[in-house]
């Protein structure tokens, strides 16, 4: 288990996440012998960090990176393999319905899907009413009504009266996710987790839901992890970006020096990917090639699971994970490439960006924080 990063940040961290591994069994039947096979799935491998009120930090990677495993982690939809979620510095005691319930109040979740997440047969003040009675939010019929007015109101839902009684079908795609965000912050939160929050949503409508989610982490100080395969929209969402590939933190720090200037090959590989209109125009833009596709994380590669697609692989990255190596102050990465004898083949690093200081080796692997 490896300590976070300290940067200086606004007073105590909300939720701190410990060394957080999730593994999940799955069983094949072999048809000739009806012999059950199982294996184990590395979904989250030894990942840390830390989430402070007031703040945003953006998970990105993608598909089948172990992001929104993080995000069920985090609000116990599943239970961690080993590693700890700490809220306030407590984890709640899963034998207790009371507790779990509790936390689950304070840590809520925003789903992908606006379509799904919401039940076609009820509507919205059925939505927005159901969080309040399970947490005994309010105490009458008028009271809840009132409340759920001003959640709408407060989504920019507006006029609210003539969206509460209406059906999840007769809502676009932009006002379903305005509802769900509601019925998050219903319960009065202090943790915000978004998983893809704006990936089935129209372009158009995209920046909005954005705006509105840090309007809300402003405004009630809440914290929120943002889970993306987009970069780009975490770069000017975010403060603080944790790169993930295959289950484990490759790559930490600021957002925009992240971006500006990235330390891993696969988050130059991310940022080669994202959309840059004037890159394009300049005629500047130089796409990375990383052949072959995810590996498969019920064997995951053995050293850096980066390495079987690495442009710069070197024969110590299939031996040994690497250990995060500071970039400066706020800003790691967990790549051979920044160790203090690099056995690199010759020009395999040069195209990678220059530390602004000096590289240290740190102790541990994959902890962070704001």
């Amino acid at each position: 288990m490896t300590e976070p990063d300290r940067p200086d940040g606004p007073g105590e961290a909300l939720i701190r996440v410990n060394g957080l591994t999730k593994h999940y069994t799955v069983r094949a039947r072999n048809l000739r012998s009806l012999a059950t096979r199982r294996s184990i799935v590395h979904a989250v491998d030894d990942i840390s960090f830390e989430l402070f009120p007031g703040t945003c930090i953006a998970l990105v990677g993608e598909s089948g990176s172990g992001k929104s495993t993080v995000g069920r982690v985090l609000t116990y939809l599943d239970r961690p393999t080993s590693g700890e979620v700490l809220l306030r510095g407590k984890a709640p005691n899963l034998k207790k319905r009371s507790e779990v319930r509790n936390y689950r109040s304070q840590v809520q979740l925003i789903l992908q899907d606006p379509y799904a997440s919401l039940n076609p047969v009820h509507t919205v003040a059925y939505h927005l009413e159901r969080p309040l009675r399970i947490h005994d939010m309010v105490k009458s019929k008028s009271e809840a009504r009132a409340t759920i007015i001003r959640l709408l109101e407060e989504v920019h839902l507006t006029p609210a009266a003539q969206v509460i009684d209406k059906l999840p079908h007769e809502l676009s795609g932009g006002q379903r996710q305005r509802v769900a965000i509601a019925r998050a912050v219903a319960v009065q939160p202090s943790v915000l987790v978004a998983d893809e929050p704006v990936s089935m949503l129209d372009v158009s409508v995209r920046l909005s839901i954005l705006n509105l989610l840090n309007e809300l982490v402003t405004k009630s100080r809440l914290a929120l992890l943002y889970i993306t395969h987009d970069i780009a929209s975490a770069r000017y969402f975010a403060e603080r970006l944790l790169v993930m590939y295959a289950g484990e933190i490759l790559e930490s720090g600021p957002s925009e020096e992240v971006t500006q200037s990235p330390a891993h090959p696969y988050t130059q590989l991310l940022i080669s990917a994202a959309p840059d209109p004037d890159a394009s125009a300049r005629g500047t833009r130089r796409k990375m090639r990383a052949p072959g596709e995810n590996p498969s994380l019920i064997a995951p590669p053995s050293g850096c699971r980066f390495h079987p697609r690495c442009p710069h692989a070197m024969d110590i990255c299939a031996k040994s994970r690497p250990p995060r190596f500071q970039i400066n102050d706020s800003h790691w990465t967990s790549c051979w490439l920044f160790g203090d004898t690099p056995q690199t083949q010759p020009g395999a690093a040069a195209e990678l960006p220059a530390p602004q200081k000096k590289v240290t080796k740190t102790t541990g692997s994959t902890r962070d924080e704001q």
